[in-house]
C-alpha cells in the first residue's frame, strides 16, 4: 500500500499513470494526485493512535535520533526514477528534521518529496515540497 513503480504510459490511453496519495485517516480518499511516467512513488507516515486512558501510545516509525516514535500525524511521499531511492527517502525524510532535508536532497536527489501534516481534527495541509514539478498535478484536497 505504500509503494508503486510505473513503466511508460498507460497502454489504454497513452496518458501518464494517475496515482493518488491516500489520506491516512480516510481510507480510499486521495489527498494528492500525481501523474507518473517511468517513476516510483513511496509513502511513509505516522499516526497518533488514540488508546483508552491509561494505555500506552505507540507508533510504528521510530526515530534513530531519539529512539522514540516519530511524533505527530503526517506523511512523506517521494517520487523518484529509482524505486530504492523513493523507498529509502520516504522514511528517512519523515524522521529527519525539516531544516536538515534540503542539505541531503540537494546533493543527489532528482525527484520530488511532499509532506502532509494533519491536525487534531484530521484536516490536512501540504506543508513541505521539494523537487521538480513534472511529477505532480498540484491537486491538493
Amino acid at each position: 500500500e505504500s509503494s508503486i513503480s510505473v513503466l511508460g504510459n498507460r497502454s489504454d490511453s497513452g496518458r501518464n499513470w494517475e496515482i493518488g496519495i491516500e489520506h491516512i485517516f480516510r481510507q480510499g480518499e486521495s489527498i494528492h494526485t500525481l501523474q507518473l511516467k517511468d517513476a516510483s512513488l513511496s509513502t511513509s507516515g505516522t499516526t497518533s493512535f488514540n488508546f483508552p486512558k491509561g494505555k500506552a501510545r505507540s507508533a510504528h516509525v521510530i526515530s534513530p535520533f531519539t529512539g522514540y516514535p516519530v511524533e505527530g500525524c503526517r506523511t512523506m511521499s517521494v517520487v523518484s526514477e529509482s524505486p530504492v531511492e523513493a523507498e529509502i527517502l520516504s522514511t528517512a525524510l519523515l524522521v529527519l528534521a525539516s531544516d536538515k532535508r534540503a542539505g541531503i536532497l540537494n546533493n543527489w536527489f532528482t525527484g520530488q518529496a511532499i509532506e502532509f501534516t494533519f491536525d487534531e481534527l484530521l484536516n490536512s495541509e501540504r506543508s513541505w515540497t521539494y523537487g521538480i514539478a513534472e511529477y505532480q498535478t498540484n491537486q491538493c484536497l
